[in-house]
């Protein structure tokens, strides 16, 4: 995509190699901060996020592959060629039952799907040249004090150029102007960023307690720093 600079302004890029959505999904993203209850034993930040990378050869072919990180430790994989989420640790289930697992990957097998005929459609609408490469970086980022903070940002050939702000898309700072079409299409799309905020906002928060609680014991063993800090010394 490229066309001439928004903005003087420019906001550091986000990191990219994440996303999440309902059953009518698009690219988006997501900031904000809302009120979640907790672990007792949350004394620091903590940061879990959802990383994928979608490469498109041509109009026919393309691949995704994602991870997930709680602070540096990988807790999940899924590859291109399954349909599932892969656990990297035996907690990474956390506290969700297995009927709330399977939704959730439900979820997100939709929005892979969706992710890649959207992309072939904004490819076609905007005259996009293959090969191209979109990234999504999302998640949230968990507080002492009942907070959280939540992002899910979008990137095209490495240049940030949009993310979810509040209950609206909106392009980067130094975005092409092409992305306000994309932008236009995507906040037409009320059930899909309806369910992007839930999982944000509500899921997020709660999945990252619960694996706070069922991974604890190795996260104190291995010492992770950006993991390990968030327990208190006793």
């Amino acid at each position: 995509m490229s066309a001439g600079p928004r903005s003087p302004a420019r906001t550091n890029a986000p990191e990219t190699v994440g996303s999440l959505a309902p059953s009518a999904v698009r690219v988006r993203a997501i900031c904000c901060t809302h009120p979640v209850f907790l672990s007792p034993v949350l004394r620091r930040s903590v940061l879990f996020r959802y990383l994928q990378i979608s490469s498109f050869t041509n109009s026919s072919w393309m691949r995704t592959d994602a991870l997930i990180l709680l602070g540096e430790l990988q807790t999940h994989s899924w590859s291109n060629a399954s349909d599932t989420i892969s656990f990297v640790k035996p907690w990474a289930q956390g506290t969700f039952s297995s009927q709330q697992w399977v939704h959730l990957q439900n979820i997100f097998r939709v929005f892979r799907s969706s992710f890649t005929r959207d992309i072939q459609e904004f490819a076609k609408m905007l005259s996009l040249e293959y090969p191209m490469e979109l990234q999504l970086s999302g998640g949230c980022e968990v507080h002492p004090g009942n907070v959280s903070e939540h992002f899910l940002h979008v990137a095209y050939q490495g240049e940030y150029i949009l993310s979810f702000q509040g209950t609206a898309w909106e392009p980067a700072p130094q975005g092409p102007q092409r992305v306000d079409l994309v932008i236009k299409v995507l906040n037409q799309d009320k059930g899909t960023k309806e369910t992007v905020q839930w999982l944000l906002n509500d899921i997020c928060p709660q999945f990252v307690n619960g694996l706070l609680e069922t991974g604890k014991s190795e996260l104190e063993k291995q010492g992770q720093p950006s993991v390990l800090s968030i327990y208190p010394t006793l």
